[in-house]
């Protein structure tokens, strides 16, 4: 993506100041699909430098999956050493849902990613996503009753197992995250970012510019 922001537009809509000459690396952690932001400031202007997503196979053991997740990051320390700026590293904290094998295999990538890459930057972070959202200025109710994202409704009631109603017919579904985040980002930053993981890195690495 050759996408350019201004820091001074990007300064109105979070409210924080923009690092300067700096290099921030996002990662966003997942079981599938990493995401990687390369975000580039000047004294004027954010460069997005890179926006890319590395695979596993879930089919391979864990170690293999690792060593693949290794393989990929030797190719981005490349790009990274490329650069003279100060540079930074936020990767997602992960958190425990509902499946303890994916809390596993979300940590480990986590701390792999750091390993990896903690020699190549200046400073680096753990952030939840939640945090992330929150530091680049978004705020999920606000988002809601604003955004251009609408609530699709319930065509007829719904029922689990032992046939206890849990949603009527009319009733507003629950719009998503990700669908919030998409919008605001287009919204606020003129941008947008189809692959969500990618999507997501791109707001770890804003995280970064911002102080």
């Amino acid at each position: 993506m050759n996408k350019i922001l201004l820091i001074k537009d990007v300064e109105e809509v979070t409210g924080k100041k923009v690092r300067q000459f700096a290099l921030s690396i996002g990662v966003d952690i997942a079981v599938l699909v990493t995401g990687f932001c390369l975000l580039r400031t000047d004294k004027e202007k954010i460069y997005i430098e890179s926006l890319q997503t590395i695979e596993t196979n879930t089919k391979d053991d864990a170690f293999h999956r690792t060593d693949n997740l290794i393989s990929s990051l030797d190719k981005l320390k490349q790009d990274i050493e490329k650069y003279k700026e100060y540079k930074l590293l936020i990767i997602e904290d992960c958190f425990f849902g509902a499946n303890v094998n994916i809390l596993k295999y979300l940590a480990r990538f986590g701390i792999i990613v750091y390993r990896e890459l903690k020699k190549n930057v200046d400073a680096y972070y753990f952030l939840y996503p939640a945090q992330a959202r929150s530091i680049i200025g978004f705020n999920l109710k606000n988002q809601t009753k604003i955004g251009n994202v609408k609530a699709e409704v319930y065509t007829r009631d719904t029922k689990n197992k032992e046939g206890k109603i849990l949603h009527k017919r009319g009733d507003k579904k629950k719009i998503s995250v990700k669908d919030l985040v998409n919008d605001y980002l287009k919204i606020k930053f003129g941008i947008e970012i189809e692959e969500e993981n990618e999507r997501d890195s791109f707001v770890l690495s804003m995280c970064g510019l911002l102080k």
